[in-house]
């Protein structure tokens, strides 16, 4: 604590907490800012035409869902929906565009370049696990994208 700041004494070292200790909830006042500075990036631009088809395709698979733990907790009554994307599914899709490695036999997804997508394996004492997860404010970027170029040739169209 620094002037009543939580703040950790290196730049871009620390997680808050990890794919086997997650916390629950974050309540914060405003959303995080992550950084964006163009001084900090080497640009590629534009996303290419089977990037563009896999968002459109991911857009397809967004619906709700329920945790199971909830389910297990509440019942499928009173457990509440959320709403997004299987992350597992959003890999078969880059993969079927050829954009990634595929998931193997074992579960384990291959190599790749999008940060969106996330895989994390650990072993603590007896207990190993792993779990995908995805990057929600950069998939609803590279969705978003998907959406314009679709706007864009309706007008173009018209």
């Amino acid at each position: 604590m620094t002037a009543g700041h939580f703040q950790p004494a290196s730049d871009n070292v620390h997680s808050l907490g990890g794919a086997g200790n997650r916390t629950t909830v974050v309540y914060a006042a405003t959303g995080t800012i992550n950084t964006s500075d163009a001084r900090e990036k080497t640009w590629r631009g534009a996303a290419n035409a089977a990037e563009m088809r896999a968002s459109r395709r991911i857009i397809a698979e967004l619906g709700f869902y329920q945790w199971n733990d909830a389910v297990a907790a509440k019942g499928a009554d009173n457990a509440r929906y959320h709403f997004g994307v299987r992350a597992q599914r959003v890999w078969e899709i880059m993969a079927d565009e050829s954009l990634i490695d595929r998931v193997d036999a074992a579960g384990r997804p291959g190599a790749t370049p999008y940060a969106f997508l996330c895989w994390d394996a650990w072993e603590e004492g007896d207990e190993a696990g792993d779990r995908f997860g995805i990057r929600p404010d950069q998939l609803t970027l590279f969705l978003i994208a998907a959406q314009e170029a679709r706007l864009a040739a309706l007008e173009g169209a018209a």
